[in-house]
């Protein structure tokens, strides 16, 4: 059997795009980090560790758009009957189920969950309980099933068609919630709610943004700096706004953090832009990091899907303040969950029956 995967893989890797490989796996490493530090982001408010805090928990936030865009540049661009779709969609609820039952057995064990089981697996199907980062397995969900809608309309649109598109799905709403936010002051009244259980336009807006970047990016003159002003003014904008908005409110926020909203999905597309513009590069890599990329991305949705077992089994890890001081050691915990993940989600690969829940 691991022979076969290896002959496989082996195959695999020339007709890959490894900057994509490369991304999936960077943004791997950084939702991490989101876990991580998210808390600390929160707790230290007002202290003088806040600002580094905020800046570490600002930089991933590309991570999340980031994947919803490789989703678009690998499936959009194509015709995908009904039929691989469904079974894609199948595929995506038993892990949504799978991964929903795991840390519903975990919340009890590690976290004195008391609440009724029956009631709570009930509940799966349209509730996120266990995990805040479990709402992306519905949201692959919903995207395969969306997929060849979404790609025959890119294909059918013209180029000013699918900005226009992504200008009424992401850019538009992404600046009403903006003007929101700051005029009613209310996180009740978000227009463009994250982390849903169900498929919101924004995230076709975005989805159809990656493949529109992934198609255009060779064409586009000077797109490196365009992509770094992207990403310049993403990163700043939701940093500085965050903090203006925390200043006023005297509590953190993640109102303009979140996957879908105006400044991150302009971060995300500097990143991605960056990162596609490169792609000759990347594909003349040595085998050996191409592998090496192809093999981490393979297992990317098995990192995101396990690496909060290691954040909530390991919470603390000894002697680490004693020679590193916060937030630092906040970094270096992120490492070591991701080398645990990795190792762990590896392992479950090559057992052939749990191969199929992370990869």
């Amino acid at each position: 059997y691991r022979e076969k995967l290896h002959l496989e893989f082996q195959e695999s890797v020339e007709n890959r795009d490894i900057s994509l490989d490369f991304l999936k796996v960077f943004s791997a490493f950084f939702i991490i980090v989101i876990h991580t530090v998210g808390g600390g982001y929160k707790a230290h408010y007002g202290s003088e560790n806040w600002w580094i805090t905020h800046f570490i928990n600002t930089v991933p936030r590309f991570a999340v758009p980031v994947y919803m865009m490789i989703s678009g540049a690998l499936m959009l661009g194509k015709e995908i009957p009904l039929e691989k779709a469904v079974k894609k969609a199948t595929k995506a609820a038993v892990l949504l189920i799978v991964w929903n039952f795991i840390y519903l057995i975990l919340s009890h064990i590690l976290r004195g969950n008391k609440a009724d089981i029956l009631q709570e697996i009930l509940a799966i199907p349209v509730k996120r309980q266990f995990s805040a980062h479990l709402w992306y397995i519905y949201f692959l969900v919903w995207l395969y099933l969306f997929v060849p809608i979404l790609g025959y309309i890119y294909r059918v649109l013209s180029v000013k068609q699918r900005w226009y598109f992504i200008f009424i799905t992401v850019l538009l709403p992404g600046i009403l919630d903006l003007y929101n936010s700051f005029i009613f002051f209310d996180k009740n009244q978000e227009l463009i709610k994250s982390f849903r259980t169900s498929f919101h336009p924004s995230y076709a807006g975005i989805i159809m943004l990656g493949r529109l970047l992934y198609d255009n990016a060779a064409k586009i003159k000077h797109e490196k700096i365009y992509a770094l002003l992207s990403l310049l003014f993403g990163f700043s904008g939701a940093f500085f706004l965050t903090a203006v908005f925390c200043k006023m409110r005297w509590a953190t926020s993640d109102l303009f953090i979140s996957e879908n909203r105006f400044f991150i999905v302009f971060f995300a597309s500097g990143i991605f832009l960056l990162t596609v513009s490169l792609r000759d590069k990347f594909n003349k890599m040595p085998m050996k990091l191409k592998k090496l990329f192809a093999f981490l991305s393979k297992r990317s949705v098995g990192i995101y899907l396990f690496h909060e077992i290691a954040i909530w089994t390991i919470p603390k890890i000894p002697y680490l303040n004693n020679f590193i001081s916060y937030p630092y050691d906040m970094l270096l915990r992120c490492c070591v969950y991701f080398i645990i993940t990795l190792y762990c989600v590896t392992v479950m690969s090559e057992i052939k029956i749990l191969r199929k829940i992370v990869m």
